[in-house]
């Protein structure tokens, strides 16, 4: 049963892509499931919820390939996709069944997003610098895409890391870097059986530099300060002028960025 419906899997691309789409988001439907009634979690709202859960995802995709890597010595590609596909029902269920009062946190969370922008300059201003500098970064990685990583850093550690926790070997020499990228990588890998699916991994990538300038929008939806629109022109800027081929090129630093820049807005609207 196993071979069959890893075969399958390895022979339906898009089906596969789908799948590590809900294997990372299917995780986070959990948490929300289970934490849903605490404060920071009834104030996410749709949005920052899916980025919320995609960063759960991936922790729990590292803890998942460090216990069936590591500790059980089981092959990954064996038991991966049941994992996730019993994660997304499960988190589904929970979502569907437990009396987390979902109505009420889609309403709390969309309190203060209903009135109107004012179309002052600063506003405008920062609508016209975000839609902008939203062409110019889509233009930058639609040129850039696909491709594979050629980065220094991306092809002698990060990818080559991935590529070990694929084909089932703890990566060794990793200079105590943490391995919450590797491991992403890898996943993809492990759904589309072949480590020579390198555009894809790229494009998964882009989740964090495009997330985290969504954080800056929905900042500016539950302020309406136009700064907040300005700030994340200011990022995609950077993404495209000062770091060109950064959002997707298989470095660690702009999914730090995302980490860094959801904990401490989560932290913030925990304690607002």
């Amino acid at each position: 049963m196993l071979p069959i419906a890893t075969a399958y899997l390895d022979s339906h691309v898009g089906f596969s892509v789908w799948l590590a789409t809900l294997y990372f988001i299917g995780p986070g439907l959990l948490v929300w499931a289970m934490a849903g009634n605490s404060n920071i979690f009834r104030q996410l709202g749709f949005s920052l919820f899916f980025l919320v859960a995609c960063a759960f995802s991936l922790i729990l995709n590292f803890q998942a390939f460090f216990i069936f890597v590591v500790i059980l010595g089981v092959q990954v590609s064996t038991v991966l996709p049941f994992v996730s596909i019993f994660a997304v029902a499960l988190g589904w269920w929970l979502l569907r069944n437990l009396p987390i009062a979902q109505d009420t946190v889609l309403a709390q969370s969309a309190e203060g997003k209903s009135s109107g922008y004012k179309l002052e300059l600063p506003f405008l201003g920062g609508v016209i610098a975000l839609v902008a500098t939203s062409v110019i970064f889509i233009r930058t990685v639609a040129a850039d895409t696909p491709g594979v990583f050629f980065e220094w850093d991306a092809v002698a550690s990060w990818n080559r890391w991935a590529v070990e926790w694929f084909v089932n070997t703890p990566p060794i020499n990793t200079a105590g870097y943490p391995q919450l990228l590797p491991t992403m990588i890898a996943a993809i890998y492990t759904w589309l059986g072949s480590a020579q699916t390198e555009p894809v991994a790229r494009f998964f990538l882009l989740i964090f530099p495009v997330g985290t300038c969504l954080i800056f929008v929905d900042a500016f939806q539950r302020w309406k300060n136009p700064a907040f629109l300005f700030g994340a022109a200011i990022w995609l800027f950077i993404l495209t002028k000062v770091l060109p081929g950064m959002p997707n090129s298989g470095y660690a630093d702009i999914p730090v960025a995302f980490f860094v820049t959801i904990t401490g807005y989560v932290i913030l609207l925990g304690t607002s």
